[in-house]
């Protein structure tokens, strides 16, 4: 039997202006305090709760207000991933955010490899993967 492939990406960003803590959150997930660049990332979420993240040279952009001295690095040891999706909450949709556990990340060339099966719950559309600071875990949505 073939495992259905629910999303599949080869591109994310990094947290920019305006997207920077608290005040740039996405689907409320807080941005990083500092802004990130990333080199590349492929990664898909299977039907079956496998997700799979390879990450390369997500680090510390290369500018102000980066300090100098961390431009261009990865200052934590780990990386976890946020899946964000819509979904039904009796008669409302509301959004459902859920972190995964820490996986290490190369310092500090920002390097990981996230390999995790989920449980998915159902309903749930508009998945949104955000690769984010170590956070609790949980159930996440159906894409």
């Amino acid at each position: 039997m073939t495992i259905r492939r629910a999303l599949q990406f080869d591109t994310m960003f990094g947290n920019m202006p305006p997207f920077i803590g608290s005040a740039g959150s996405v689907r409320a997930v807080s941005a990083a305090p500092l802004p990130y660049m990333i080199h590349s990332v492929r990664g898909e979420l299977k039907a079956d709760g496998q997700l799979n993240i390879d990450v390369d040279g997500l680090v510390l952009a290369d500018e102000a207000p980066v300090p100098p001295n961390l431009q261009g690095t990865k200052p934590v040891p780990f990386f976890a991933r946020v899946v964000s999706c819509r979904t039904a909450s009796g008669p409302a949709v509301v959004t459902k955010n859920v972190t995964s556990s820490n996986f290490p990340a190369s310092m500090p060339t920002g390097k990981s490899h996230i390999h995790q099966k989920l449980t998915l719950t159902d309903p749930g559309v508009g998945p949104i993967i955000f690769v984010t600071s170590p956070g609790p875990t949980g159930e996440v949505c159906s894409p």
